[in-house]
């Protein structure tokens, strides 16, 4: 008989049962009280926890407490249920997070139902008191049992043996006990190796990938030349910018991970790896648990961590090439779809295309000065914005393929991405349509987020298409910095008085330099002007012509093309800037690399397109030779 049909049989509810048999029955009259007593007394009816108690058990029952059910603690419990099936015992599950009365709740439980013993993994923090009810039973603790100390010595010997001296530290919660234990042996490595311990190239993560990308950030700004992360999946996180960069493992930098969760696998290159059994561990947990339990004597049986090389660990070679210092290019990021037609578009509104004169690709100013410096050959990163949709993550992609570092875009919730239709006439000038996007919502809090890429930075390409408020913040941050500012003035907007620039090199058209100091006063009192309170050099450029002048306080020299063939100007001022940093940054001086821009702007010119037109290094050395200057 079951309490509901003895509360039937005596005509009241089953808490009214409950109460009176459990003497809580303070509220329920005397009659009734009677009533469900004989009622009790002739079915013989006695509650089940009476029942379980007045049992002789030997329950062979064990509690494991564990704060999450994941792939780590899934290895544990798989363990320690193979060693309690061999010894006949069962394991009881409880999932308790980091919840200290849910931990006293299934003791408890556990407790009513005679459990002999108990396992605990301390990678959550519970209160002392909570922990001292764990003394009425024979108790296991997970994390005295995995060691990683003789692997983490075995790293840093190789990584010492490679040349590497400053090693960054990706940590999950530094509350958590396996992390502690983790920093302590890298710590103790540390001082083996008569490394001193640098606590500013430690990053704490909250163990997320994106958590990670930031860390990861922050530890390369710091100049590191290797990285272990407690996880794996705080490794995925440090995969995905170190692709987003074109960084390369282990030539660029050395990557090791503890293997906790089972992702490195799928991690290529495969990282170095420091790996625990932790099925091991939990099977000797039960088995050392079981012998207490049996009245054995014996000890923790501990299981070492063990380390698989991989691929992650390389040599570090210090980069004494001034040519592989940072260019960051900042600007807008559009979606470009390329369409060709026989005429200008105002003469043809609606010409007929076929889906071979369409081309679609990653566009806007950063895009294709971003493109031209990595096809150069030059260590470019570019900062944007994207929306969060298809478009963005293809550009983003498709940058990174460039062996462009993107680990300066930012997706925005808002927007979509930008768009430019593009039309390439035959004959004529190229027109467009687009719509700005997210590129509008770019801002000076965007800049302040990846300040850190401004750190050995060598120029920084800005276009003025930027909103004013983020341009000026970049120009500011690049003159902290003591980055070289070049400044592409196309689209343009009117100079602040009060607003240094601070530009090594200002690039506009003449229609530009009218914009940028508007008013009376001839185009030559501009330029004074702008040279005097804006930039160290102008260059003026005539892209239709072929041709630019370099103006500054000792020389006006002209550069022209000889034998230039225009046929698309789409991409010709973005491959100019790109061309004249990579130039600069090669050692190559002013002079030389406003000739090698301008020749590989001719080049570009002279052919169809965007990203397809850009020339190599190759081809603008072979046609150099057609650059002629001269006193202007």
């Amino acid at each position: 008989m079951n309490i509901r049909e003895l509360a039937k049989i005596a005509n009241v509810s089953p808490t009214t049962v409950s109460k009176v048999l459990n003497h809580k029955a303070n509220d329920i009259s005397e009659e009734t009280k009677k009533r469900v007593w004989e009622v009790a007394r002739q079915y013989n009816y006695a509650p089940y926890q009476n029942v379980i108690n007045n049992l002789d058990l030997d329950g062979k029952l064990i509690g494991i407490f564990v704060p999450a059910i994941d792939a780590l603690h899934l290895q544990v419990i798989r363990g320690a249920e193979k060693a309690a099936y061999e010894k006949g015992y069962e394991v009881v599950v409880c999932n308790i997070g980091d919840n200290p009365v849910m931990l006293e709740n299934r003791l408890n439980s556990l407790r009513r139902k005679k459990a002999e013993g108990v396992i605990i993994s301390r990678f959550a923090t519970y209160g002392d008191e909570i922990l001292s009810a764990l003394t009425n039973y024979p108790t296991r603790v997970l994390d005295s049992y995995g060691s990683c100390t003789s692997a983490v010595n075995q790293v840093f010997r190789r990584l010492v043996n490679h040349g590497h001296k400053r090693i960054g530290l990706l940590t999950s919660d530094l509350k958590r006990t396996d992390t502690q234990k983790k920093l302590d042996a890298c710590k103790n490595a540390f001082l083996k190796e008569n490394l001193s311990f640098d606590i500013s190239l430690v990053y704490e993560t909250d163990s997320s990938p994106d958590s990670s990308v930031l860390g990861m950030r922050y530890l390369l700004s710091n100049k590191i030349t290797a990285v272990i992360a407690f996880d794996d999946i705080i490794a995925s996180g440090v995969y995905r910018l170190l692709q987003n960069e074109a960084l390369r493992i282990p030539q660029d930098i050395s990557v090791l991970c503890f293997g906790d969760y089972d992702i490195h696998p799928y991690l290529y290159p495969e990282p170095a790896i420091i790996t625990t059994a932790y099925e091991e561990i939990g099977y000797n947990a039960v088995m050392d648990l079981v012998r207490e339990i049996e009245g054995s004597v014996g000890g923790d049986t501990a299981v070492e961590a063990v380390v698989s090389w991989g691929i992650g660990i390389g040599r570090y070679h210090e980069q004494k090439d001034s040519f592989k210092r940072k260019v960051l290019v900042m600007g807008y990021l559009n979606m470009d779809t390329v369409i060709y037609i026989p005429h200008e578009i105002e003469e043809s509104r609606c010409p007929n295309i076929n889906a071979s004169d369409v081309q679609i690709m990653a566009g806007g100013k950063a895009s294709i000065q971003s493109a031209a410096v990595a096809k150069l050959g030059g260590n470019c990163y570019v900062v944007g914005r994207v929306g969060n949709d298809l478009n963005g993550g293809k550009i983003q992609n498709e940058l990174s393929k460039m062996n462009i570092n993107t680990g300066g875009i930012l997706y925005d919730d808002t927007k979509p991405t930008g768009k430019a239709t593009i039309y390439v006439p035959k004959e004529g000038k190229t027109s467009y349509d687009t719509d700005y996007g997210a590129n509008l919502n770019f801002s000076p809090a965007d800049i302040e987020q990846y300040e850190d890429l401004f750190s050995d930075a060598a120029y920084c390409l800005v276009s003025m298409q930027l909103p004013q408020e983020a341009f000026y913040h970049a120009a500011r941050v690049c003159k902290r910095k003591n980055v070289k500012l070049i400044c592409n003035a196309g689209p343009v907007f009117e100079l602040d008085d009060y607003s240094y620039l601070g530009a090594h090199i200002l690039i506009a058209t003449l229609s530009g330099i009218n914009i940028l100091v508007p008013g009376k006063g001839s185009t030559e009192e501009k330029i004074r002007k702008l040279l005097k309170s804006h930039t160290e050099n102008m260059i003026i450029t005539q892209e239709y012509e072929g041709q630019c002048i370099l103006i500054n306080a000792n020389q006006r020299t002209r550069f022209a093309m000889e034998d230039f063939e225009f046929v698309s100007h789409t991409a010709g001022v973005d491959c100019f800037c790109g061309a004249l940093t990579v130039a600069l940054i090669s050692g190559k001086d002013l002079e030389e690399s406003v000739a090698y821009a301008l020749t590989g702007a001719a080049l570009t010119m002279s052919r169809p397109g965007s990203l397809p037109a850009l020339p190599d290094s190759e081809e603008i050395m072979e046609n150099i030779g057609r650059v002629i200057h001269e006193a202007y």
